[in-house]
């Protein structure tokens, strides 16, 4: 399973074989590739696991879920292209008509943001913060942090997560793509085969 790395609006000239052939350039394995319809694999994530992550304990990131959480509210068109790791950086946008209007749209479901009658150009050329670790890039749109499938992880391992995911639409779409796969590349007899 590869995510498409799709971004707002490309998902209309997205071409699932250039990403097989990319994807699987070199190889002499056998294998299927599932395609998934979001930017990255932490798109399917249930954002009532995501809540229970022990990560929001420096101000940094607490900040980041406020602002990961206003999203919400538009989930369904929002959250399959957000970059949950990295969020929306200014060089990204810069020249992209269809990413800016995707920034602006995140920017209006954020009353932190939006809630001062800041128009969203100019909030582009303000004062914007600058990514971690050396980034110089200007943050439009926080992220919620780098290691969210690590951090899962280990909370599954440890065995402390509680209660059933509750999935958006889209991640019950995906997952539900994923469980067919699995079906059908698993091995059965017709008659034990389910259906």
């Amino acid at each position: 399973m590869v995510s498409s790395k799709h971004s707002y609006k490309s998902l209309i000239s997205y071409e699932p074989s250039l990403l097989l052939t990319n994807y699987c350039k070199g190889r002499k394995d056998l294998y299927k590739v599932l395609p998934l319809n979001v930017h990255e694999i932490e798109n399917i994530v249930p954002h009532n696991y995501i809540d229970q992550l022990d990560s929001w304990t420096t101000e940094i990131l607490a900040k980041n879920k406020q602002h990961y959480d206003c999203l919400i509210n538009d989930a369904e068109n929002i959250l399959p292209f957000f970059d949950l790791k990295k969020g929306i950086l200014l060089s990204k946008i810069n020249g992209n008509v269809d990413y800016t209007a995707f920034a602006e749209k995140c920017y209006l479901q954020n009353e932190m943001l939006s809630g001062n009658g800041i128009q969203f150009s100019d909030y582009c050329n303000g004062n914007l913060d600058k990514g971690g670790k050396g980034n110089k890039d200007k943050i439009v749109y926080r992220g919620v942090f780098s290691n969210i499938l690590s951090k899962l992880l280990e909370k599954i391992k440890d065995g402390s997560l509680s209660g059933e995911p509750d999935l958006f639409n889209f991640q019950r779409q995906c997952w539900n793509d994923i469980l067919q796969a699995m079906l059908n590349w698993g091995c059965a007899r017709n008659k034990e085969a389910l259906s």
